[in-house]
């Protein structure tokens, strides 16, 4: 679409007024979000300061009660003012340690017996500061509410006549807390210094770290808040919110109230849309009235560029002419075309002359080097059909050859293991034959083991015999001479079954000897009737190498002959080619010329820009 000069033209000037209109549009929205995080400041401080005012005033009212308790210490209006105390400032209880360990309520409550008020934390911490105290916010369990407890030390003439403490519910404070809603969907909560809630719109998160409601909310986070002049970003329940903390006096609480970003940037939200939607009317409202504007002056430069389609599609009318409105650029075009237009036609006109003349010569040219190209193509044929033969009959002789040579050399090669084989079978005969002697030498030692156990076992009959005459002192002796009886019969046993293998070990031995030495001869017969066929392959092989040699020239000096008829048939057909492309080119050409209607033809009517 941006190849179009018109559609360039009217996107340029569409993208300066729109980027004109986006730049006021963003100034615009910069302004106002300037505006508004004033506005959300200022919101945020004078939401935190007057709640925070009201929560230092409850803190303070509290303090004062609880120190107006000391004029009735030491006399018998304590328990009533306590009562009093208690009832008028909302306390759970009140009441007084002194320094002999007593504790007195409002209540009555006695205390267990070990119970020693002066070593609670809020006696110490009292009397450790020197004025009027708070405590942590605790669990009560009776009551099960978040309570906190005042204490303040109570001295007379600079003796100590002991600390009055009261536990008062935070009920109103967590109420004061949870109305602060600057938008619907924003809140506020309390937390001390340490970063534990005192006061949130989940009651289960009392008393839990801070991190609770967010991750990022530790100790060190709400104290950079506190401190920061200007609302700090943050992420709670998935939602964009804007903290802002401020100290509460009197306590060691923080109020920080958590502005909903959404709901407090509705208004900036709102405009950013509405500037979107008149960017987007004003670009259409633009893109009209330059329609309006650009399309009449391009009618005319389109009527030129029909003419100029019209003449580059080959059926152009160059006896047309643009008509001449006005001196403006698109007139001075209309002229400059005019002028081509003439000029193309005259040179055109004598294109045409010469390429009918060019025509007749290529014709004549394509018919005498038709005929000289059958010719050679005849002979060609003939020669490729010689070739053809001649590489048969070579392959055949060389598959003769190739052939003979693989069986002389296998003829070779088993003359040659043949002869290895005869070898192997002797060296084997003799072998077989050593092995024979070895095996009546043997036989030799048995026999003289046998004879060896036969005087041993006679020997010691002998002793036997000699032993039972000497009675009871040969007893020990017959009984050596009866186990040498049992091994020589034993030796005897094994020294005739050793016979026994080696007779039969020598007569298998003897017939393997008679085996080989028939193989050996065998084998010898095998080897000179393989060198005799060795001897016949190896003149085959001689004469087929000749033959293969001698066919192999023949056919070289064919190829060479038929290929420089190749190269005659193809420079014959290159200039065949040639002439005809000659002749359809300047066909072509004239053809072309043809298409044009030049200015000797009938001229028709000029060319309206309308």
């Amino acid at each position: 679409m941006l190849k179009s000069f018109k559609i360039r033209i009217m996107a340029g000037c569409l993208a300066m007024i729109l980027v004109a209109l986006a730049a006021t549009g963003g100034i615009s929205y910069w302004l106002v979000s300037r505006h508004q995080q004033s506005v959300n400041q200022d919101l945020l401080e004078s939401v935190a300061k007057g709640h925070r005012d009201a929560i230092a005033a409850w803190a303070a009212s509290k303090r004062k009660m609880i120190e107006a308790v000391a004029p009735a210490v030491g006399s018998d209006t304590l328990i009533p003012a306590l009562q009093q105390t208690a009832s008028a400032g909302g306390f759970s209880q009140v009441y007084l340690g002194t320094p002999d360990k007593r504790l007195i309520t409002n209540d009555g409550w006695e205390p267990p017996v070990d119970y020693d008020p002066t070593q609670r934390p809020w006696y110490r911490g009292a009397v450790a500061a020197g004025q009027t105290t708070a405590s942590d916010p605790y669990l009560d369990l009776v009551t099960n509410k978040l309570v906190v407890a005042f204490a303040t030390p109570i001295q007379r003439d600079g003796k100590l006549l002991g600390v009055a403490g009261a536990d008062v519910p935070l009920d109103e404070v967590q109420e004061n807390v949870l109305s602060i809603q600057p938008t619907p969907k924003s809140f506020a909560f309390l937390a001390d210094t340490d970063g534990t809630i005192v006061a949130y719109r989940d009651a289960d998160l009392s008393l839990k770290p801070a991190s609770a409601i967010a991750a990022d909310l530790d100790a060190a986070k709400l104290a950079a808040v506190a401190q920061s002049p200007l609302p700090t970003p943050s992420v709670i329940d998935g939602r964009g919110v804007l903290l802002y903390a401020v100290a509460v006096p009197g306590t060691d609480w923080r109020l920080v109230i958590a502005l909903d970003c959404a709901e407090a940037n509705a208004g900036t939200s709102s405009l950013f849309k509405t500037t979107l939607v008149s960017l987007l009317v004003a670009a259409l409202i633009v893109s009209l009235l330059l329609w309006l504007l650009v399309s009449p002056g391009f009618r005319r430069l389109e009527a030129a560029r029909d003419a100029m389609a019209d003449i580059a599609d080959g059926d152009g009318d160059l006896s047309r002419r643009l008509a001449i409105d006005g001196r403006d650029e698109i007139a001075q075009i209309a002229m400059a075309f005019n002028a081509f237009a003439g000029k193309i036609s005259e040179v055109l006109g004598q294109v045409n002359v010469t390429s009918q003349a060019v025509r007749q010569a290529s014709e004549e040219i394509a018919r005498a080097s038709q005929d000289l190209s059958r010719q050679t193509e005849t002979a060609a044929s003939h020669l490729q059909e010689t070739s053809s033969a001649m590489e048969q009959i070579s392959g055949t002789v060389e598959n003769t050859a190739t052939a003979a040579s693989e069986t002389d050399q296998l003829a070779r090669d088993a003359s040659e293991r043949a002869a290895r084989g005869g070898e192997v079978v002797g060296r084997a005969v003799e072998t077989i034959e050593a092995l024979n002697g070895r095996t009546e030498q043997i036989a030799d030692i048995v026999r003289l083991i046998e004879e060896i156990a036969f005087q041993t076992n006679l020997l010691a009959l002998n002793a036997s015999v000699e032993a039972a005459r000497a009675g009871e002192q040969g007893r020990g002796f017959a009984v050596v001479a009866g186990e040498v009886r049992q091994l020589a019969s034993r030796s005897a046993n094994a020294a005739d079954e050793i016979k026994a293998l080696i007779g039969t070990s020598v007569a298998q031995t003897r017939e393997g000897t008679e085996l080989m030495r028939s193989a050996g001869d065998s084998m010898s017969a095998i080897v000179d009737a393989i060198s005799r066929v060795a001897a016949t392959l190896s003149e085959i092989n001689v004469a087929a190498q000749e033959q293969s040699q001698g066919v192999g020239q023949v056919n070289q000096a064919v190829g060479e002959l038929d290929q420089m008829t190749q190269q005659n048939a193809a420079m014959v057909a290159q200039s065949t080619a040639a002439a005809e492309q000659l002749h359809d080119q300047a066909t072509q050409l004239a053809a072309i010329v043809g298409g044009f209607k030049l200015d000797a033809d009938d001229a028709r009517p000029a060319l309206s820009h309308a």
